[in-house]
């Protein structure tokens, strides 16, 4: 298991810059933030790769909310990665109030999980949401699922859904880790049984 600061996050933090702040100011300024994250991510993998620590064929990424979009991105630019867990993820920036007045900047738009759909389809991505979700909108998750879906001829996504406010107090978010825990293992072992 390995994991890195997401962009103006811990150690990656500026002052004043941070967090999802960060990467809106980021943004307005220009700075094109997942593709930089996805430049990361491949360095992360290769240095994993090289060093022994990881087998290209059994690749997994997996994150939640803000990381869950990370993780999308992650596979989105990385062929090699064989399976993807976004625990609550947010999918459409603009919702939420950091990046408020910046609905029309186009690096925003082509960060927004639905543009990612031509490198996500047919491969094997699992969503956990609780029913609603004020922060990052239970309904923008349940749009991307079902255009990813309508996208993927061969290998659709799945959806874990459950009763409760996900971002919130109500929803089983321990049941949402065990179910894409399971469905990465079973990815997995799938490729162990049927390597390609």
């Amino acid at each position: 298991v390995a994991s890195f600061d997401l962009p103006y996050h811990g150690e990656s933090a500026l002052p004043g810059i941070e967090g999802l702040t960060g990467i809106a100011q980021a943004m307005a300024r220009g700075e094109d933030v997942f593709t930089g994250l996805q430049a990361t991510g491949r360095a992360l993998l290769d240095r994993c790769l090289e060093g022994g620590l990881a087998d290209a064929s059994h690749l997994l990424v997996s994150g939640t909310s803000r990381g869950a979009l990370a993780a999308l991105h992650l596979m989105a630019g990385d062929p090699r990665i064989l399976a993807a867990c976004a625990h609550v993820p947010v999918t459409h920036l603009p919702l939420l109030a950091e990046f408020h007045g910046l609905e029309n900047n186009p690096i925003l738009q082509r960060s927004n999980a639905e543009a990612l759909i031509p490198r996500l389809a047919d491969r094997a991505v699992f969503l956990a949401m609780g029913s609603s979700d004020p922060r990052v909108s239970a309904e923008r998750c349940f749009e991307f699922y079902a255009r990813l879906q309508a996208a993927s001829r061969r290998k659709p996504p799945l959806l874990f859904c459950a009763a409760g406010q996900s971002h919130g107090d109500t929803y089983p978010g321990e049941a949402g880790y065990q179910a894409g825990a399971a469905f990465l293992l079973r990815e997995g072992a799938e490729l162990m049984k049927n390597p390609a």
